[in-house]
């Protein structure tokens, strides 16, 4: 998974940038978090995700209702949000 630092926050439009500087923007919602990414946090996604730059993401927590049943933390469609240093799974939600 790439390690991307939140550098910026407005409203839902999350600036991140990896270890080797290169930036990167997603408009993104979460659902059912009891606190908020906030600047300095950081978000572990899969290579794949990268490439949909600019685009709407929702994610929410893995044992969530939504989004389709994960059979392997290994599957794609996982992140994991660190915040303070406590690693959340979440699941991408679709439609």
């Amino acid at each position: 998974m790439i390690k991307l630092l939140i550098y910026k926050i407005d409203g839902y439009y999350y600036y991140f940038k990896d270890k080797s500087g290169n930036d990167y923007m997603f408009n993104i919602e979460f659902y059912d978090l009891l606190e908020k990414p906030k600047i300095g946090d950081y978000l572990y996604v899969k290579q794949g995700l990268l490439n949909e730059n600019n685009s709407l993401l929702c994610f929410g927590p893995i044992d969530g209702k939504y989004g389709k049943s994960i059979e392997s933390l290994e599957d794609d469609d996982i992140v994991i949000l660190c915040i303070d240093n406590d690693n959340l799974y979440l699941k991408r939600y679709y439609g």
